[in-house]
């Protein structure tokens, strides 16, 4: 089984909607400590339901078909223990009750009936083995009734309506509801005494737990609200036989998950400066006694993290992990459109990647002695497979898994072209077009789209919006405004203060260099994004009548109304520069609906009824607004109880309708390609070993400490 996935040629008709039916992603790779196996989390649809299931699988690091080792519905999060005998994981215990909180269980590799580990009343997560396999850390979530007649009956599955009364800044989160009377801690279970007992008890939230390599020592995040109304995480310490423990950082940087040097001496952690909410990722490292906190990326035209988006998928899974000499730490790192794996110096702080090509590694653990790694990895033409790679040999990567061979053999996945993009003050863009049913000579219509963030990117990794349009005619044209990550954290905060400034105008210039490199009908355009893209669709259409078409999904449209009702507006005025009433001028001038008599063109707004980030009242006004004037044609799909992340995952009947919805609106609109206009030549095959190549590669190389 090779690294090389195969030769497909389009099928007729192409790829469908409901096709996401069929995909199988593979999750959270874990490599067995001698590295002969590989555990990882699948998840597929069940036959004639629209359930999705989740099952823990293991393959042989040789090769050969993998095995299903559970049977549960949710199963996922596998984690080896020391000696390779047992895997735990977590699943939802639920059977039809109201509240099923999530457990973790044990298994052998081989299968068998699972044995329930934990049984706390509100549920645990994140299991972590102690070096000598006999505790588990685990978090544990506490629930704060605030209304326990309301609670209870809740339980019971009957129906009466709660009080809340809230105090915190922070109470709400998109996808979870109120978080103000819940709580994380950690536990540790002694699996040889069958007893589990609660770590911490603060009135904070702690997750994250790591043991040093003697087991003697638990490293955590504790999460707080800072002096400036901020959520931040800062690192604590605890010795496991005293209880003891002491903050290790301050909340001058929102820490990330922790992990040992193989010494004890250091802790390596991901985590960001309080410089704006500019999302930019920088890899730390620090005395486990505390004291002086080095950057090792400051300066570097990268972001450590994965920051692809993509509809596979929601959450980042790498944690970093420190190489066996103690000497480096390995890091998913987002660079130029891939998410890839290096290795950075402790001493000199030099990057080299150890792996390669256009691909999104999307999950990686190492074996024991460290020569070994488990990938998860997708590429602009596969939605995710298990690899497996010699840590010491860049690009040597071999697939062992074919979850969706099948399916891409049948409907073929088109690969995108780089486009050349220069900003209008000369700053070059990294963009691509991924051309109408495989390419051609004719002009076809193009639809180009705006990723969610604006602090994310988008890469490499399979779309199957951007493939569902191309099947069906339409060319797709995506990039990296300033504002994206993946390129420094200057290129990242470039758009503080200018939102509607040069992002509007860099995708602008996308758009044109798009027409410029042919097969681009310039009188055919459309324009979707979602979030912060469904932002600037709602922009755009307000100073331009360049698109036939436009669609905006999860979006804002007035800055001033969604500043006290999404779960993350409040942090708006690092990136804002004030607040509403600081700056009411600004929040007004930088709102699509201000410029709601300009619009004109036909607009569909998608919007979750359960969204807390965009919230729902966002794609209402502005729909309003339009009825109102009566010079655009709206429309408002609304989607029951999803969250804002619906397009990743939301309920898969309604993702299905989401991909329907948004080719229906640009079909009556804008009329696609008929397919006899255009070639359908097999698309290239997809090598994971391919060397990165487009024309933004100055942002990173041998000059700037990437080898």
């Amino acid at each position: 089984m090779g690294n090389e996935a195969p030769d497909t040629e389009a099928a007729p008709g192409g790829w469908e909607p409901e096709d996401f039916y069929r995909i199988r992603v593979p999750e959270d790779s874990q490599i067995s400590p001698n590295g002969s196996h590989i555990a990882y989390s699948e998840q597929r649809m069940a036959e004639g339901s629209w359930d999705v299931l989740n099952n823990i699988f293991v393959v042989d690091t040789k090769g050969g078909q993998p095995h299903r080792i559970t049977t549960g519905h949710t199963d996922s999060a596998p984690r080896w223990a020391p000696n390779g005998k047992r895997i735990a994981f977590t699943r939802d215990t639920g059977g039809g009750d109201a509240y099923t909180p999530t457990q973790v269980f044990m298994v052998s590799p081989n299968g068998g009936k699972p044995q329930q580990v934990t049984h706390l009343p509100d549920g645990a997560s994140d299991p972590v083995w102690s070096p000598n396999g006999r505790y588990l850390l685990i978090t544990g979530q506490e629930h704060i009734l605030d209304d326990a007649d309301a609670w209870h009956a809740a339980q019971r599955g009957d129906d009466l309506p709660a009080v809340r009364t809230i105090r915190e800044p922070f109470y709400r989160e998109d996808d979870d509801g109120f978080s103000y009377n819940w709580r994380s801690h950690i536990w540790v279970v002694d699996l040889l005494k069958n007893e589990t007992r609660e770590l911490t008890a603060s009135e904070n939230s702690e997750t994250a737990a790591t043991w040093s390599p003697d087991g003697t020592k638990v490293a955590f995040l504790r999460s707080a609200v800072d002096a400036d109304v901020r959520d931040t995480s800062t690192l604590w310490v605890m010795d496991f036989k005293t209880g003891a423990s002491r903050p290790i950082t301050t909340p001058a940087i929102d820490a990330g998950v922790p992990n040992w040097s193989p010494d004890g001496k250091h802790i390596a952690f991901t985590g960001s400066e309080h410089l704006h909410s500019d999302n930019h990722e920088d890899l730390y490292v620090v005395s486990s006694e505390g004291g002086e906190i080095r950057n090792l990326t400051q300066g570097k035209h990268f972001t450590v993290d994965d920051q692809i988006v993509d509809d596979m998928r929601s959450e980042p899974e790498i944690e970093p992990w420190w190489s066996p000499d103690g000497t480096s730490v390995i890091t998913p790192l987002s660079i130029n459109g891939s998410t890839q794996l290096a290795s950075i110096d402790i001493a000199s702080r030099r990057t080299t990647l150890i792996t390669k090509g256009d691909q999104h590694v999307y999950g990686a653990t190492v074996s024991r002695d460290g020569s070994k790694m488990a990938l998860a990895i997708s590429t602009d033409t596969s939605p995710g497979e298990v690899f497996v790679q010699p840590t010491g040999e860049p690009g040597a990567a071999t697939q062992l898994t074919n979850l969706n061979t099948e399916l891409l053999a049948e409907r073929g996945a088109a690969k995108p072209e780089p486009l050349t993009v220069t900003a209008s003050d000369g700053t070059p863009i990294q963009a691509w077009i991924l051309r109408a049913r495989g390419g051609g000579e004719a002009k076809a219509p193009t639809i180009v789209e705006i990723h969610g963030g604006p602090q994310a990117m988008y890469g490499h990794s399979f779309m199957l919006e951007f493939q569902l349009l191309a099947a069906k005619g339409y060319n797709v044209v995506f990039g990296n405004p300033r504002g994206s990550t993946g390129y420094g954290r200057k290129f990242s905060a470039a758009v503080f203060g200018d939102t509607g400034g040069k992002d509007y105008k860099d995708i602008m210039s996308i758009v044109d260099a798009a027409i410029k490199s042919g097969g681009v009908d310039a009188n055919r355009l459309g324009v979707a994004g979602g979030s912060y893209g469904g932002f600037m669709v709602n922009w755009i259409v307000g100073h331009t009548q360049r698109f036939k078409a436009a669609i905006a999904m999860r979006s804002y449209s007035n800055l001033t109304s969604a500043w006290g009702v999404s779960d993350g507006g409040i942090t708006w005025t690092d990136e804002f520069g004030g607040t509403p009433w600081e700056k009411p001028a600004w929040y007004l001038r930088h709102s699509p609906i201000h410029y709601v008599k300009r619009m004109r063109t036909p607009l569909l707004l998608m919007q979750s009824e359960d969204d807390l980030r965009t919230p729902i009242s966002e794609a209402e006004q502005l729909y309003a607004s339009l009825k109102k004037i009566g010079k655009a044609e709206v429309e408002m799909v609304r989607f029951e109880d999803q969250s804002h992340d619906l397009s990743r995952s939301g309920h898969p009947r309604l993702r299905v309708i989401r991909y329907q919805k948004i080719l229906d609106w640009f079909d009556r609109h804008i009329a696609p390609l008929p397919p006899h206009a255009v070639q359908a030549p097999a698309p290239p095959a997809t090598k994971v070993t391919a060397a990165v190549n487009h024309p933004a590669r100055h942002h990173a190389g041998a000059a700037l400490g990437v080898a």
